[in-house]
């Protein structure tokens, strides 16, 4: 038999995401090897040496000698120039320093070792990494990326319709790309953008869906399962929480495939090797990860049959911070911190407050300076001119600050009034009239699951035994050749007797109880929603009308300036150096007031998208406020249950409709036998996916 001690060497997205979220973040010293699918060792590390706050290192696939550079994503250091970092993408169009420094060391690294692969990074180091790949072509793959800043997309000509090489991995439950794409910054993420379904809709792992990894907080290794449902019942076990596991790849190529273009481009050449490839991967991880998720519905069945009417007990009232919902998204993120006085000396007042103090310093130097005489008279009318409107900003800033603390003072108002609109009429009774339905459909779950885990099984088999037949056809033609005796087989008319196969079993059952259900909760989130948005969008055009009254101050000051500027550049005085001086100082206060102004033009322009994107930032964290309707009921064990074999069921589903379709339309009767199976296998997986979803609030 053929050695199927196969494996994919290239360098593949599952990997890259891995350094990006996991590795990275430990800092791993160089010539460290670090070992994923694929071995990679550490050629040289930039940690802490930037001014930017950039962090990076570089590493080597040591099969294929492939280099990566894997930016780190959003580290609180001392100087926190990350967290700047990533205001400043909301906050400005211009490209951040950071930026530019990933560019400059991409530069560096691929002249010190003649090329670069691969970038990648996680979160703040995703934009990193998407941002040299637009600038310089390289592949980058990502997990949660940060915005690339809006200035080099219009420099590079980037739009949708325009290819280029990047894949981002972006979770169902991150808090980031959700706040980006819901906030209206969707088309600053450029390039291919995959849904991954990993993770838990549970506050306290929102850090962790964002970087795709728990970590042990004693040892720093990645915990690779999460504890769920409740010691002592048969809802209490593990789920796996791994990026790179939730990847669906191609078990050819390693690169990750997305629904809307499986089944389509390019077909692989099947031969030996591509079909030795097929039967490594069903026996190392496909078939492993079908009976991870066979083995979620099993507690989720064991659950349901158990516990019965005493699925929804709760033990606990609907309890989650609003805050920290918000604080997820980058725009409302912003604005949160410009509540808090000792952020806001950080932030907004930082650019605007300190205008009045310097213009005010700058005119008082040049009036009081003893060469000032009637040759002045025009310009020390205007300098005098420049102190009205200067002087008025402070009024208005405290405008803004009264606007910041009703804000504040509403989000305390949600939580005591809003939050409870989410459970009206949902009780310890909720799923009564349900639940005898419920036990009945999960019955025919359990036999269906059955039946696609011995379809899987079965396709292993069949792929095994056609592999089996190509090495018996080479050594028959081997045979004839060499003894100039018998028929040559003819390889395309091979066959390989089909596995005996059966269909998943419909289900009648919970075809409007648990609609009704859903509706029931979608109209207590609707009902939260717009109460929500309505109470808040007066106190967003309170901001943005502040707002709007400093940057009108701020352009009249700038008016002047620039007629000064005209004025200062006409005056030469020999001997001294007085005039260049003072058109140094009117260039400086020129230099703030610009300053000033993009960075209040650009909160005004939040305030104005979180006033248009708000009820879609709400409805993007709609999974962490479902799940917390149920928490400390045995239901939840069994959404999250579900949620995590629909997980593994979605992606294995695409590997097999990618297997499909590769294998179709061949030459062998035996691979497009074998092509046929893989469809019936997608088949069933499509049955067993619907009813779990349809015995899934």
């Amino acid at each position: 038999m053929a050695d199927t001690n196969v494996r994919i060497s290239k360098t593949t997205d599952p990997d890259l995401v891995q350094l990006s979220g996991y590795y990275v973040y430990l800092h791993p010293k160089e010539k460290n090897v670090l070992k994923l699918e694929n071995p990679y060792r550490v050629l040289e590390t930039n940690y802490n040496t930037s001014h930017t706050g950039l962090d990076a290192m570089v590493v080597q696939n040591i099969l294929t000698k492939e280099i990566s550079i894997i930016f780190e994503g959003t580290q609180p250091e001392n100087n926190n120039q990350d967290i700047l970092t990533d205001g400043s993408l909301v906050l400005s169009n211009a490209t951040p320093d950071q930026y530019k420094a990933a560019k400059e060391y991409f530069n560096e690294v691929n002249n010190r070792y003649g090329h670069v692969d691969h970038v990648a990074g996680n979160s703040l180091g995703g934009g990193l990494a998407n941002y040299v790949s637009l600038l310089t072509g390289v592949p980058s793959v990502t997990l949660d990326p940060a915005l690339v800043p809006e200035g080099v997309l219009k420099e590079s000509g980037y739009s949708k319709n325009k290819t280029v090489n990047i894949t981002n991995y972006c979770g169902l439950y991150d808090p980031l790309t959700l706040g980006e794409t819901a906030g209206g910054y969707g088309d600053r993420l450029p390039g291919k953008n995959i849904k991954l379904d990993f993770g838990i809709s549970w506050l306290k792992y929102f850090a962790s869906n964002h970087t795709g990894y728990v970590t042990d907080e004693k040892t720093g290794t990645i915990v690779d399962k999460v504890t769920i449902g409740e010691e002592g019942t048969k809802s209490y076990g593990q789920i796996k929480f791994l990026a790179d596991y939730a990847i669906p790849t191609s078990v050819w190529t390693g690169k990750g495939l997305k629904g809307s273009s499986v089944g389509t481009g390019q077909k692989i050449k099947i031969d030996k090797n591509s079909m030795d490839q097929l039967v490594t991967a069903m026996d190392t991880r496909v078939l492993a990860a079908c009976k991870e998720s066979f083995s979620y519905l099993r507690k989720s069945i064991d659950t349901v049959e158990t516990e019965g009417r005493h699925l929804d007990d709760r033990k606990t009232t609907l309890q989650f911070d609003f805050d920290q919902l918000l604080k997820q998204n980058g725009v409302t993120k912003l604005m949160l911190d410009m509540i808090e006085a000792d952020r806001a000396q950080s932030s907004i007042y930082k650019k605007v407050h300190p205008v009045e103090a310097l213009v005010i310093e700058k005119i008082r130097a040049f009036l009081q300076a003893p060469i000032v005489d009637k040759a002045f008279t025009v310009i020390e009318s205007n300098l005098s001119r420049l102190l009205n409107p200067i002087l008025e900003i402070p009024s208005c800033l405290g405008n803004l600050t009264a606007a910041f603390l009703d804000m504040e003072e509403y989000l305390m108002y949600i939580r005591s009034h809003s939050i409870p609109l989410l459970v009206r009429g949902v009780d310890n009774g909720f799923l009564d009239g349900v639940v005898d339905e419920l036990k009945a459909h999960y019955l025919v779950i359990e036999a269906n699951n059955k039946i696609v885990m011995d379809d899987v099984t079965n396709f292993q088999t069949h792929t095994r035994d056609v592999r089996l037949k190509m090495d018996m056809v080479d050594t028959a033609v081997g045979n004839a050749i060499k003894n100039r005796t018998g028929t040559i087989p003819n390889a395309a008319a091979m066959e390989v007797t089909p596995t005996i196969h059966a269909d998943c079993k419909p289900s009648n059952y919970l075809k409007s109880g648990m609609d009704i259900r859903r509706r029931q909760l979608e109209q207590n989130y609707n009902r939260f929603a717009s109460s929500t948005n309505a109470n808040l969008d007066p106190i967003l055009l309170h901001i943005e009308t502040a707002a709007g009254q400093v940057l009108d101050l701020l352009y009249e000051a700038q008016i002047i300036i620039k007629v000064i500027k005209l004025d200062v550049n006409m005056i030469r005085i020999p001997f001294v150096s007085f005039d260049n001086k003072l058109r140094a100082y009117i260039s400086h206060i020129d230099s703030y007031l610009q300053s000033a102004i993009d960075t209040m033009d650009h909160l005004k322009k939040l305030v104005n998208r979180l006033r248009d994107k708000f009820p879609q930032i709400i409805q993007a964290f709609k999974p962490y406020i479902e799940l917390a309707i149920f928490n400390g009921t045995q239901y939840e064990a069994v959404i999250l249950y579900n949620k995590a074999a629909l997980s593994i069921l979605n992606s294995m589903k695409m590997e097999f409709q990618d297997i499909a379709y590769q294998l179709s339309e061949n030459q062998s009767k035996a691979i497009t036998q074998l092509g046929h199976h893989a469809k019936r296998v997608e088949k069933n997986m499509s049955v067993l996916i619907e009813q779990v979803t349809r015995g899934t609030l």
